[in-house]
This record gives C-alpha cells, structure tokens and sequence, in this order.
C-alpha cells in the first residue's frame, strides 16, 4: 500500500498522560528508499488523579485519522481495552529510533513523576537489565515540584538558578528528611536558590546511585524529570555525552506509536467502550460520617481590643504554616490572630504576621494604647524567629501545645497533635507533659502528607477535602505504610475506578493509621484526649481518628492556633515566675525589622576539637551581627552567653579517646629488628570496642596496626545489596584501607560471632551484619583482595565466639599469630599483656561511670542522658551524627551505656542478641535512676532493633525515653527538635515527680 499509516501511541503514567502521533510515508519504501515517519503531535496532560478523564479529553480531537493506537505505562495500561505493551518494549523502540547515529548507549535513564529507573542497553539497543531504586518519593519529579510549592518558587524562577548556583545538602533517604533539611536550612538564613540547587543535587544524586555499575557516557535521559535544569546541571558533570532527545516528555508514548505502526492493534472500541472494568482490591472502612457523634468540636469567644490592654503575642512558625494570636495578659481572652503560609522563610512569615495583627489592632484602637509585653516563639522556626523578634520566649512546640490544651481543660492527659511535617504524641499528667512521642522518620502521618497527595494525585484542594471525604460510603483501607506505599495504593485505587470521595476519605484514614501504630504505638490514652493541629480544620481527620481509637476525641477551639496560644501563655507563667523579664514588643517595628545575610563560614570546633565543619550563618539584625546555624548549641549558647564544660559533659568522646587514644599501643619503631610489618584492621562494629586488645596483641608480637583513616563513598558504592548504615560504613572504612599505598603483611578480619552472655543466658549473638562482615566485604573488593594477596598479604578470619567470655579470643588470636609465624609461647604472652591493657580500659570506663552518677548525686537537679546503642552506631564520630555533642552543648551530660557494669541487673528471658541484653539492663538501670534518662540510638533497617526497641520501651514504661534512626541520610533538623523536646520532656517529667513524691503521705 502506497497511503501513509498514522498511529497513536499512550503512555499512562503515574502522573500524566502523553500523547505522540505518528505518521509513516510508506510509499517511499516501494521506490526503494527508507520510510520516512513524522511526528503530527505530542502532548504531556496532568492527570491529577483522574487520567480517565485526562485520556479522555487528550483523544477528544485526536482519532480522527488513526488506522493504529497502541498504549504502554507501568500502572494503567491494562485499563484500557485496546492493545498494550509493556514500557521496556515501548522503551526499546523509541531508543532504536530517536538515538544518534553512531552513538551507542550503555543505558537508558527514566525519571519520571513518581519512579526514577536505569534500562542497561547491550549494542543492539535491547534492554539487558532493569535498575530500580526504593519506592521512597524523595528525588521524584513530584517530590520536586511539591518542594517548590512549600518555598513559594516557580519552576521558571528554579531554572533560572540553575546554572550557577552553589547548591545546599539536603538528604536523599525519605521524604520526610528532606523536607525537615529544606526547612531547617530555610529556618537558618539558607537562600532558597540554594536549597532548591540542593534538590538538584539530591535529584541527580539518586539517579547517579542507580548508575553505580553502569558506564557513566553517552547515556540518554528520559521522562518529564528530564527537564528539570538543575538536576540536569548536576547529570551533565557527572555523566559526559549525557542525551536528552526532543521527545523526552513523552518518550515511552513515542515506543509505543512507533509499534503500533509496525503491528497489527486492536481496532480503537470509542470513548464508551475504552475502559474495561476493575475488581477492588482494597478491604472497606466504616464512613467516615457515623463517627461524627464521638468528636467535640469546641469553640471560642472572642474579645475586642481596648486602649490600655496588656497583652501577650504568640507565635508558631511552623515548616507549612505560620500562625499568630494576640491574648489579654489580665484574662487572656484572644483578641486577635493569623494564620499564613510560611512559603520557606520563617522570617517573612513572622513579619507578615505581626503586620496582620497591626492591622486588626488598628480596626479598635491606636496601637500605641496597648502594650506587648511578652513574645513567645515555637515551631521548627522558632530559632531564627526568636532572633528576629530578639525575644528570649523561644518554646519548644510540645511544652507549647500541652500548655494551651491544659488551658482549655485541666483533664486532658493525651494529646493527639498533626502538624505539616510533625506529628507528636504527648501524655500530660497533673497539667504537666510527662512523655512524648514524634514520627520518627515517616511523613504519612502528617498534615503535608495529606495535603500534597490530595492535590498531586486527585487535584482536591485542602479545602475541600473534608466536605469531600464525608460523602464517601467506602473507604478503601490503605493501611499505615509510608508515604511512598500509600501513594501507590491511591493510584491502584484509581486504577480500579474507586470514587474519589471514598479515595480521599482512604487517604485521611491512612495518616490517621499512621499516627496511631508509629507515633502513639502501645503508649496508654487516657480519659480525656485532645487533638489539635491545622490538620483538625480538616474535620475528616478527628473523625478518622475517633474511629481507629474508638474514643472520645475534643478538638479545642481553633485547633491549628495551638501553638501560638500556649506559646504566650508559656512566656506569661515564665515572666510571673521570674524565670524571664517582661519587655516591650513593638509590632511595627517588627513587621519592619529586616534581616540581612552576610557570608556564611565553617565553624572551627572550638575547644571541643568537633570536626565536622558546619556552615555557619552571618546573620545582622539592626546592625548587630549574630551567628546562626550548626549542628550543635555552641553559637546559641554564645548569644545567650552561656557556657558549658563540654569536654566534661561529653563521655562519648571520652570513651573513644580512651579506646583509640589511651589505651593503644604507641606506633612500633620500623627500624627494629623486631619489626614484622603492618596489620590491617578495619575500623568498623565491635573493633570500637575491642581495638586495644587486637593492637596491643599485635603490637606485643612485632607487628604494627593499621586503621583505616575515614570511610570512602567510593567503597560505600560498590556494595552489592542494600545494608544498614553501620554496614555502609564498613565498605567506605575497608574500601580506604585497602587503598593505603603501603603494603600490608595482613589483613585481620575477625568474624565475630558472639559478646559475652549475661546473667547465664547461653546465647550472645551478634546481629548477621556483623557476623558477616568479612564475607561480604572479601565479595565486594574480591578483585582488589586478590590483587593484595598476589604480592604476598595474607587474610585471617578467625571465629570469635565471646560466650563465654574475652579470654575465649584467646585460642583464635594465638592461631592467627602462629600462622604468621609467632611461636605460640610468644603468642600466648602478647595475648595476656593485651588482655590487660582490655581490661584496664574497662576499668576505667566504669570508674568514670561511677564517678559521673557521683557527681549527680551531689546536684540532684541535673538530668543526665545515657546513649543506649552500640558501640558502632552510636559512639563514633562517624555515625552518631554529633548527637553526644548536641545534648553537651545544652549542658547535659551524656554517657555511654558501656561505662556500667551490664551483669548486675537482669536481660530480658531468652534474649539472643547479646547487645540486646545489655541494652534491656541498661535500660533497668535508667529506669531505677530519677536523674537517669535514655536515648536510643537505631540504624534504618536493623533487623534485632525491630524488636528490642518494643522491649526497651517496655522496660521504661511511663519514663520518657527518646529513640532516633539515623543512617547516612539523616536530617540535622529532625535530630534537633526531637532533642529539644526530649530535654524539655525530661524537665516536665522530673518536676511532676518531685511534685507526685512531695504530696506523698
């Protein structure tokens, strides 16, 4: 046939619908030449949830002259009643088509709205492999585009900055860290042009991962994400000769046309018959409607403002919103309030703000006939708020919200609070908070979780979805999973043709889910339970909520105000108190008061020799500079000139000055005729524990010991699977020691099987991460393994079965030492002169134990905080993120569990893991001590954790404790406010219980 063939492909993705039409001038082949195909129209539509209705309205003036149609697309494909292929097919015959000529792709990169992918390409175009990463929707397109929206940036004025702009650190592991580093760095003076660059990075960052065992040239780049400049900057540095074609945005639809042209497809159905028919999937909840009996929504009166008035203003800056009120002093009525968008800059917020106060205050009288006396500040900017406002009232937001509940009824004794981006558990006895809980790495239990899929994925407004949501008549269970997982569940929802009321009333009973089983957990409710927050304004939450709980939920008058109520009432207590003098707050010169950024500089570590180089903010307010920013409290504590003995405070640091400084052996003199060589040992798990015993043993036979100097991200790249972040370490720490130039006589591996038992258990495990250490790490770096082996170095792996105790090392140390060629009486010598230096090590470690409860004893006023975890995850530098020093710097001693005896006080009944045993006595011994409090340091993905930490909790009971999952992408920010309120907890907690013993008969 000599007439052209038109043919349209689909491509249903995960947030929009392209289009591409195709036409093929078949009769040129007829005259022997190639055919030639031209493109009539592409097109990219949002589907906002519905993308029956986007499909709908995309063929509405396109079919008109198809002979072919074809869809593709992971999700929706099969909805469709006409012929589909997969997106690999689709991928395959765009590439072959749309590649340049003489250019072969070692792989192709997707990166759409919702997943990024790699498709390795042999020569011939055909896809030999599929990359994936996790489901986490950090690092998506939409993920982006959400980002954007909370700092109030366009993804014009983003590309303009693409360019040049030095971008921020912001972190790649969930959604909710990288919400919590762009607003801690909004918070601190961090130019949004900076942070957006940092999404860039973090964007390009997550698709580079993928790439690890890819060559990095010539590589084609797809997918809507595709045109996103800054993290196509980024791409291009790292990638030379990186491709992005014209057809980018709809590149799988382009597969999918240019198939249709060459098979035969079933005939286009029509518009009524395009859609098949879909099961559900999903088990039913009750509508939300039957509960609205079990929810008191509370109101207030408000008052007028008066000359003479005295009054109190509160502020709550929050990560999505801002919010003010103005309360009376003499009866606190509120007289005005405002609630905003914080739109990434806390400081803005907060001048627009008083300026909206202003102006209500000028409707009744002239402002200069009232006074402000007091100015109380919380929320995740309340820091550089506070500096703004130059007001000491900076209130952590839990102290805030209980305050404000106890006001509104001194029953209350839970506290359900949903933020934007926290979500907070506490537990009030006698009007005091007395435990808390926050959501520790998951956002699909708060405010902005609900707000950005509602309007991502169903394009409902936050408005509007409680008057949506209480017409559904089947909401779909979507249970408690991440972000990532639910919003998957929406779009399989969709997919099976589920009403959107009943999807979003699915989606506010998920978030609901979520707080309940990963922010609550198993902690009590009480009689009389508040709910606040903004996301309350929402009236489907509380309903939600009354359901899963099946109690009684009040939600106070003007929930998302909160905050800012107990933040003035707060400053009223603490300046009718005498802890904080009254002022004089003048709101216009607030509202006008401007802030300026000067250049930012790395902090030295000061006396405290810290190393890790924070950025530091230069801050000028009415002419005087301030400093701000850092991982610790060293410059607040400089502004409120206080000081704190840090060195003193921090015994984390000095354990490991005692383990790798004290108690090591002093370098061997290489010029001796003793001299044997260099031993590798690498610095990784129970090494920071048992590292004076391996170098004195092997010092004491002639040898020298090596460690690894810092862990390299290029041996963190090349592991093989997905691993804890002490395990990620291990590679970067191996992969630096085996780069060292010089050679090695050996390398010492021990694989580590057991600690020592406690309390006659006769089983001490470590975890498998740790047992296996030397076999994944010879796997990895096999090839250079083999390479130092070649030259003469030898491995040892000996079996270290501690069960029994530390002198069972002995048998395998001297084996290892014969085997180098040591006589073994020699052996046995180095063994029992290393032995003694362990434990002289550990006797110190006690003694200073004893010498810090010691020094409690004798200022029963003092709290201090014992770091549950271990030795690998919470006392090194490396991995502890500077938590010991975040508690110093604010003047509480910080001590590892290591510096008390664990046998004198029981485990848990047949506990396997031997470091649980010592974690659940450690916790028996906090839990005895009033002055003693715990954190519990945990790693992403620890498989023993996932039980012991319900254990631990178990142990402490109605004592707060603090738990904190770190890995390599942990948030500064997160850490702060879950330290500021756990200190702030412990005050609370310790006064109602001096209380509670003072009453006592």
């Amino acid at each position: 046939m000599n007439d052209p063939v038109i043919a349209l492909g689909i491509c249903l993705g995960a947030s929009s619908v392209s289009l591409v039409k195709l036409r093929c001038n078949a009769a040129k082949a007829a005259t022997g030449e190639e055919p030639t195909i031209d493109t009539l129209h592409q097109a990219v539509f949002p589907h906002d949830g519905n993308p029956r209705a986007a499909l709908v309205n995309a063929l509405a003036t396109q079919m008109g002259d198809v002979d072919h149609i074809a869809a593709t697309g992971r999700k929706y494909r099969q909805l469709l009643n006409i012929t589909s292929i997969s997106e690999p097919e689709a991928v395959e015959h765009a590439y072959a088509h749309l590649k340049p000529d003489g250019v072969d792709c070692p792989a192709l990169i997707s990166a759409g709205g919702e997943t990024f992918m790699v498709y390795a390409l042999d020569h011939a175009g055909r896809i030999t492999n599929v990359i994936t990463g996790n489901k986490c929707a950090a690092g998506t397109g939409e993920f982006f585009l959400q980002q954007l929206r909370r700092m109030d940036v366009s993804l014009e004025t983003a590309g303009r900055w693409a360019q040049d702009t030095e971008p921020y650190l912001v972190s790649g592991r969930c959604s909710v860290f990288c919400k919590s580093d762009c607003t801690h760095a909004t918070n601190k003076g961090i130019p949004k042009a900076r942070v957006t660059a940092g999404l860039g990075r973090m964007m390009a960052n997550k698709i580079l991962e993928l790439l690890k065992k890819v060559e990095r040239r010539n590589l084609m780049l797809v997918g809507g994400t595709a045109g996103n400049r800054m993290m196509v900057r980024y791409l291009k540095e790292a990638i030379p000769g990186l491709i992005i074609p014209e057809q980018a945005p709809c590149f799988e639809a382009f597969g999918a046309a240019l198939w249709a042209l060459d098979n035969r497809t079933k005939p286009y159905p029509g518009i009524q018959r395009l859609f098949s028919v879909q099961e559900h999937r999903f088990d039913v909840l009750p509508p939300l409607r039957a509960f609205e009996d079990q929810v008191d929504f509370k109101t207030m009166a408000r008052d007028a403002i008066r000359p003479g008035d005295v009054c109190l203003l509160g502020l709550d800056v929050g990560s999505t919103t801002t919010k003010a009120v103005l309360l009376r002093e003499q009866d606190r009525a509120l007289l005005a309030d405002i609630y905003l968008r914080t739109n990434g800059d806390p400081v803005g917020a907060s001048r627009r703000c008083y300026q909206a106060i202003l102006e209500q205050i000028r409707e009744h009288t002239p402002p200069d006939q009232i006074r402000i006396i007091g100015l109380g500040v919380c929320g995740s900017g309340r820091q550089i708020a506070g500096l703004h406002a130059l007001t000491e009232g900076v209130i952590n937001e839990i102290i805030a919200h209980a305050t404000a509940s106890v006001y509104f009824d001194s029953e209350v004794d839970t506290l359900f609070e949903i933020g934007g981006q926290d979500a907070k558990y506490t537990y009030i006895t006698h009007g005091v908070p007395s435990d808390y809980a926050m959501n520790e790495a998951c956002s699909a239990g708060t405010g902005s979780f609900l707000e950005e899929s509602a309007l991502e994925t169903l394009g409902v407004s936050m408005t509007r979805i409680a008057d949506i949501a209480l017409t559904a008549k089947r909401p779909p269970n979507f249970n408690d999973q991440c972000a990532a997982f639910i919003a998957s569940d929406i779009k399989n929802a969709i997919h099976d043709g589920a009403d959107h009321a009943d999807i979003l009333a699915g989606l506010v009973y998920s978030i609901c889910m979520n707080y309940n089983n990963r922010v609550k957990g198993n902690r009590p409710m009480g009689g009389k339970i508040f709910m606040q927050g903004g996301v309350c304004y929402n009236r489907a939450v509380p309903l939600a909520m009354a359901s899963l709980t099946g109690k009684p939920i009040v939600v106070p008058p003007e929930p998302g105000l909160m905050g800012a109520f107990g933040a003035a009432l707060e400053v009223q207590k603490r300046i009718r108190n005498g802890l904080m003098a009254a002022g004089e707050f003048d709101l216009a010169a607030l509202a006008a008061r401007k802030v300026e950024y000067g250049a930012v500089f790395r902090c030295k570590g000061g006396a405290q020799r810290c190393d890790r180089r924070c950025e530091i903010a230069r801050i000028t307010i009415e002419g005087e500079v301030y400093p701000f920013g850092g991982a610790c409290n060293r410059y607040d504590n400089l502004r409120r000139n206080q000081r704190f003995d840090v060195a003193a405070l921090d015994l984390v640091r000095v354990r490991q000055e005692l383990i790798f400084g004290k108690y090591a052996p002093p370098a061997p003199d290489r010029n001796a005729p003793g001299y044997r060589g260099r031993i590798g040992v690498n610095r990784s798990f129970l090494v920071n524990t048992y590292y004076p015993l391996y170098a004195h043993f092997f010092n004491a036979l002639g040898f020298e010991t090596v460690l690894p100097r810092s862990p390299r991200q290029e041996g963190i790249d090349q592991r093989n699977a997905p691993f804890c972040y002490p395990a990620e370490l291990a590679h970067g720490f191996f992969h630096d020691l085996i780069s060292d130039p010089e050679p090695f006589a050996a390398l010492f591996m021990p694989h580590f099987k057991s600690v020592p038992t406690l309390n006659g258990d006769r089983k001490s495990q470590v975890c498998p991460m740790v047992q296996g250490e030397p076999f994944y790490l010879r796997t990895t770096f096999r090839n250079s393994l083999e390479r130092l082996e070649a030259t003469g170095m030898r491995i040892f792996s000996p079996l270290m079965d501690l069960t029994e105790g530390w002198y069972a090392a002995k048998q395998p140390l001297v084996e290892t030492a014969t085997a180098l060629g040591v006589p073994r009486r020699r052996a046995q010598a180095a063994f029992d002169r290393a032995m003694a230096v362990m434990q002289a090590c550990r006797d110190e470690m006690h003694a200073l134990g004893r010498q810090a409860l010691a020094q409690l004893a004798q200022t029963p006023e003092r709290s201090a905080v014992v770091l549950v975890a271990r030795p690998y995850n919470g006392y090194v530098d490396e991995a502890h993120k500077g938590i010991p020093h975040k508690f110093a710097t604010r003047g509480v001693m910080v001590l590892p569990m290591d510096f008390f005896p664990s046998s004198d006080l029981p485990s848990r009944r047949h506990m396997y893991w031997g470091m649980g045993q010592r974690i659940i006595s450690t916790g028996r011994r906090v839990k005895q001590h009033s002055q003693l409090f715990a954190t519990y340091i945990t790693n992403f993905s620890c498989g023993p954790d996932s039980f012991l930490i319900g254990y631990f909790r178990d142990v402490m009971g109605r004592k707060p404790s603090l738990t904190l999952e770190l890995d390599s992408h942990t948030a500064d920010a997160g850490l702060e406010t879950r330290i500021e309120a756990f200190l702030d907890i412990v005050h609370a907690y310790r006064r109602m219980s001096t209380r509670i013993e003072a009453s006592a008969p």
